[in-house]
């Protein structure tokens, strides 16, 4: 009798008990991607040797990793041949990984490459998204409602979204990471020539923003109501038809530390380097915006109020006024340890204060008779090791009148 239960009870567990995850080969054990990923279950892995396969609408499921033989996207290529997506992501979790591929080919209405729909995932490594196109979101990457989309050393190339926002990647009310990745050459005919973050939240760390172009606002990134930070990035040579040419960025808190905005281009109005707006603090702590160009606001063109910290604001130029920062509307500019050098503009080259805005500047260089006088503005400058010739030069000529 005893021995009757305990052979009950292996089989009872053997009946409940996982089965074991396995590789799924493509194409030695498997023809395509598509059949071994409606063939695994989660906790599987389906591997791709080397080359290029021609598919499209891959549903990638839960729990699922898709990895290329070698991890790395010079192995595998996935053509969709403008067919559809390249990969579909609805409700995955955590665990589902995407590892080594480059997707070239794709096309749909809202993420050309990849589009991601609810659930906590995916996790995105060492994949290049190269010539896709989307009609009205995300050239490249669609992602709404996704708490936990991770993306690290990716490459997004060449990417379009024809008539909405978001050259290369569109996330709506989704956490996004993206770590190590570069955005190059992408255009979105509205807003965000590389990347546009609607409410939710991002975090970008040590990523490029370089030659995208939007037609409106952001010609690098731009957010909207979504709460993040950016650290040690590089944004340089983006275009933006309106305002925003390296970045935009608005109501909602957001940090930037250790990033660079240079030689961006605001076509139509102010906010060369940067734009914000919203009611709002943006903080830029150790971040350089030099050598660009608008039409007032060079540097910076501030709709919210702005905290810089040991910052530079360089060589920017304006074509009407304020070749450094542009303040408007009820706002305070709060700096210290910044540089406001060697700007320029016909009109008031470091900074344009309109009226019911302040400024607070400590230890900063700046050249006092270039900061328009229209509203509160305090040059405090005892203790710091700053020139005499730049902040205190109007006191000193005052002393030989």
């Amino acid at each position: 009798m005893r021995i009757r239960t305990t052979v009950t009870l292996l089989l009872l567990i053997l009946l409940v008990s996982p089965a074991a995850a396995r590789d799924w080969l493509v194409p030695g054990e498997v023809a395509t991607i598509a059949a071994a990923m409606d063939s695994a279950t989660a906790g599987d892995a389906v591997i791709v040797a080397c080359g290029t396969y021609e598919e499209h609408s891959i549903s990638v499921a839960s729990g699922i990793t898709l990895r290329s033989e070698t991890g790395l996207p010079n192995c595998v290529t996935i053509d969709a041949g403008q067919a559809g997506r390249n990969l579909v992501c609805d409700k995955v979790d955590e665990n589902t990984v995407i590892i080594g591929f480059t997707l070239v080919g794709g096309h749909g209405d809202d993420g050309g490459a990849l589009y991601c729909q609810s659930g906590n995932g995916p996790r995105v490594e060492f994949c290049v998204f190269d010539g896709a196109v989307s009609a009205s979101g995300g050239g490249a990457v669609y992602c709404f409602g996704v708490a936990n989309m991770i993306m690290l050393d990716c490459r997004f190339q060449g990417n379009e979204v024809q008539q909405g926002n978001g050259g290369a990647v569109y996330a709506h009310a989704s956490t996004t990471t993206f770590t190590n990745c570069q955005f190059i050459g992408n255009t979105a005919q509205g807003d965000g020539g590389g990347m546009i973050v609607v409410e939710g939240s991002f975090t970008l760390n040590s990523c490029t923003f370089e030659q995208n172009n939007a037609g409106n606002y952001g010609g690098g990134l731009l957010t909207d109501t979504a709460a993040g930070g950016m650290a040690d990035c590089q944004v340089i040579d983006n275009i933006a038809g309106v305002s925003g040419g390296g970045g935009s960025f608005g109501w909602a808190e957001v940090s930037l530390f250790g990033s660079t905005f240079s030689g961006n281009e605001a076509v139509g109005s102010g906010g060369g380097g940067m734009r914000t707006q919203g009611y709002s603090t943006i903080t830029a702590t150790e971040c350089t915006f030099s050598g660009n160009s608008a039409t007032s606001g060079a540097g910076i063109k501030a709709g919210s109020d702005l905290t810089l910290i040991d910052c530079y604001v360089n060589a920017n130029a304006a074509s009407s006024g304020a070749g450094a920062v542009s303040l408007f509307g009820d706002l305070h500019l709060e700096a210290e340890n910044v540089d406001f050098l060697n700007n320029s503009a016909p009109d008031n080259a470091g900074g344009f204060i309109p009226e019911n805005s302040t400024a607070y500047l400590r230890c900063c260089e700046v050249v006092e008779e270039d900061w328009r006088f229209w509203s509160a503005i305090t040059l405090n400058n005892e203790g710091c090791d700053v020139a005499d010739e730049t902040t205190n030069w109007g006191s000193v000529k005052a002393a030989y009148r």
